[in-house]
């Protein structure tokens, strides 16, 4: 036997292509519905994703994409590349099929627009050592990108480009084809995004861009066929789980954009993001389990803002996670109208352990207090005032710690008024002063400040706009 592993492209650059959360989610479920008319068209041996027990014709039950965009499948030894090309040429069909009846110029964009690769293998025993071979293989035939002149029918007649992708011959209503198939598929599903539905009571809306860490490495640990599908029956599993879990957790007002495997790109309320996050980490680690981790990027942005915007800031939060903070971590983008940008992040873990941060505890005690105006909601604030002049980001860490704890009880004070049932103050939360201690032992003093910024921005009434 054979192995196949087949991918298509443009996926992250062509989901982002959005004005709206309906246009996330069209461009999502497009690469999905391609890939299930690939994957009807293969053998049934496919070991990445687990697609035993129908899970082929459920994937995109309720209008949401849960195929990934590649598959990893056992051929019969010789036929990998008629397989691949039968593959290929399902998932072509579908695709042009949006064309019949359109100009020629829709047609040669849609003609232009995918990328299809593969690489095939003779298989071994060892199916750790196969993946990682293949992959690589793979990820050498990628790079080796062929080219083809870019086409319009119009010649070099001088035209208005998409405003989305800034690249195709805008054809109608300011959108290329491609993105002009999003607006069909939406026609077609009468999609409505459920996050729309948030607006009234908050206009921030916060893109989660969720990732498994180190799965190359992990795939290439499993030795045997039968581990590789059990552990594709886990990442299948979290995947179809994840819909019902942010529904809970929004009362039902998030938009799942995808969920293939082990990544999720949702949208939700912003005052949600965090609790958001942290419920998919937990439903994933839980699911999959195998000492796996997660790292999530959030950025809260206007709902006027626009979507490309978000969804880009989320997926470099999502790699700030992994590469600034270590993986196994969250981090955040908080985007203001005003163009003034706060990044935060922090490890869910203090060690091996599995002690929580700080981070998570303050933030929420944080918003409780500043609710009860236990601290006022101007604390924040004069804490920033405070601490920015000492550039805590240049500064000796160890040095500056004493300092910063002294102007954080100093604003505390200024921000809380003597509760007139005690006559007592309210006392700093510990979570405050652990979290200080965490940021500096990590190396990371501005983000001490930043959690505070952060919640209180996302947590004041409406119509501010601090």
């Amino acid at each position: 036997m054979d192995l196949l592993l087949f991918q298509i492209g443009p996926v992250q650059d062509f989901i982002a292509q959005a004005a709206t959360p309906e246009d996330l989610w069209a461009g999502s479920y497009l690469l999905s519905m391609l890939m299930k008319a690939g994957l009807e068209a293969a053998p049934d041996a496919t070991i990445f994703p687990n697609l035993r027990d129908g899970r082929v014709e459920k994937a995109l039950d309720g209008n949401i994409p849960t195929l990934p965009n590649r598959f990893w499948a056992r051929v019969p030894e010789g036929q990998g590349r008629t397989i691949a090309e039968k593959v290929k040429e399902a998932i072509l069909k579908k695709l042009y099929a949006y064309g019949e009846g359109e100009s020629v110029a829709f047609q040669r964009q849609l003609e232009q627009f995918l990328s299809v690769s593969w690489a095939v293998r003779p298989e071994t025993a060892d199916k750790g050592s196969d993946y990682k071979s293949i992959a690589r293989q793979l990820a050498l035939r990628r790079n080796m990108r062929d080219f083809q002149p870019w086409r319009e029918a119009k010649g070099f007649e001088r035209a208005p480009k998409d405003f989305l992708s800034g690249k195709e011959s805008a054809l109608e209503n300011c959108r290329g084809a491609m993105n002009l198939v999003k607006e069909k598929l939406i026609e077609e599903r009468k999609y409505e995004a459920p996050i729309r539905n948030a607006v009234n009571d908050d206009p921030y809306y916060a893109v989660i861009a969720f990732d498994g860490d180190r799965m190359g490495a992990k795939l290439s640990t499993l030795q045997t066929e039968e581990a590789h599908r059990e552990f594709s029956g886990k990442l299948a599993a979290f995947a179809l789980s994840v819909g019902d879990l942010l529904s809970e957790k929004t009362n039902g007002q998030s938009t799942l954009v995808y969920a293939g495997g082990d990544d999720v790109l949702a949208v939700v309320p912003g005052k949600k993001a965090l609790d958001c996050a942290e419920a998919l980490r937990e439903q994933f680690e839980g699911i999959v389990g195998l000492g796996m981790t997660a790292s999530a990027g959030v950025a809260v942005g206007h709902c006027k803002a626009p979507f490309q915007d978000l969804v880009k800031a989320a997926q470099s939060a999502e790699h700030r996670a992994k590469n600034v903070y270590g993986r196994d971590a969250v981090a955040m983008t908080v985007l203001k109208r005003s163009g003034e940008t706060i990044e935060w992040g922090f490890k869910w873990k203090k060690d091996r352990d599995s002690q929580p941060t700080a981070a998570v505890e303050l933030f929420r005690k944080l918003g409780a207090d500043i609710a009860s105006k236990k601290p006022s909601a101007r604390f924040p604030y004069k804490l920033a005032a405070l601490l920015r002049p000492y550039a805590l980001e240049k500064a000796g860490v160890e040095d500056m710690k004493p300092i910063v704890r002294l102007e954080l009880e100093h604003a505390w004070k200024q921000s809380v008024e003597t509760d007139m049932e005690s006559g007592r103050k309210v006392d700093l939360p510990k979570e405050a002063l652990s979290y200080l201690d965490e940021t500096f032992d990590a190396g990371k003093p501005d983000d001490f400040l930043n959690l505070f910024l952060c919640e209180t921005f996302i947590d004041r009434p409406r119509g501010e706009e601090n």
